[in-house]
């Protein structure tokens, strides 16, 4: 129920991805006091958009392949931002004379809640898939994670259980070579191999057979699996927490043009063209 600004103190939580991070920056900040390289730091929040990564493409295909589970019947703050509205405040930030030395959080105009969030790509497929459960019974249905031995099954062990680091790195130029690959590779030999290197569970989705059941055997069943959010992801969909960007306003004088409502729309004809809503 807080809101978060710049001056909030980062919190190491023994993630990789965000704690890399918070090094990340202090390696810049260090740079911009010691040495006076002009930086700015911006921290944009969910990106999505046309050609977007985990917050557009990845959630899409998380609502093909099952019923997305969402705790909190869907309550926590989503503090998404549409991609063109990113790219305007790395450009402002780029030209203006007080951003130096500086640190932007980037939001959309107004946080919404995760279930208009989802809502927006049931409505591109143009089929139900959001489901609630509370947190105990996603944390049931969690896959446990293994201890992983040496450094590749570490690595391993990140590609299996974070998707969205997997994402990145597939969208990445050191992804090309995949990118590639899975063009011109039969797809079930494309499914086997990646079976084989990430576990059955290779979409990192934990999958289970729903719970539902009925005695009329004209009502029909939905089989399809059930999907939960990892334990590194289930906190972000029950955290209130706002972000506000007054600082990106008073500061360059920003103001986001895109809010959810208009990012999606224009997100879902990308979807269409591209053939992720087929």
């Amino acid at each position: 129920g807080k809101t978060l600004n710049e001056d909030a103190p980062r919190q190491r939580t023994g993630d990789v991805y965000t704690d890399t991070k918070i090094d990340a920056e202090s390696v810049v900040s260090e740079a911009h006091q010691q040495h006076g390289l002009p930086t700015v730091i911006l921290q944009p929040t969910a990106v999505y958009g046309p050609f977007g990564g985990w917050w557009m493409t990845g959630q899409i295909n998380r609502l093909r392949q099952g019923r997305f589970a969402l705790p909190a019947e869907g309550r926590g703050t989503c503090n998404a931002v549409y991609v063109d509205d990113v790219v305007d405040a790395c450009i402002a930030a780029a030209v203006h004379d007080l951003a130096p030395g500086q640190t932007f959080l980037v939001s959309g105009p107004n946080p919404v809640t995760w279930n208009e969030y989802y809502e927006h790509i049931e409505g591109m497929l143009g089929r139900d898939s959001i489901i609630h459960l509370s947190d105990d019974e996603i944390r049931a249905r969690q896959v446990k994670p293994k201890q992983p031995k040496g450094l590749i099954g570490w690595g391993l062990q990140v590609l299996r259980e974070r998707p969205d680091i997997r994402q990145r790195i597939v969208n990445s130029w050191i992804g090309l070579p995949y990118r590639v690959a899975s063009k011109v590779t039969p797809k079930r030999l494309l499914r086997a191999t990646k079976r084989s290197v990430l576990g059955n569970n290779y979409e990192g989705m934990p999958t289970e057979t729903p719970a539902t059941s009925t005695a009329d055997a004209n009502v029909p069943v939905d089989d399809r699996p059930i999907i939960v959010p990892d334990a590194h992801s289930l906190p972000q969909f029950t955290s209130t927490t706002r972000v506000v960007i007054d600082k990106l306003k008073d500061v360059l004088g920003f103001e986001p043009q895109y809010d959810l409502d208009r990012g999606m729309a224009l997100s879902a004809k990308w979807a269409k063209w591209a053939g992720l809503t087929d």
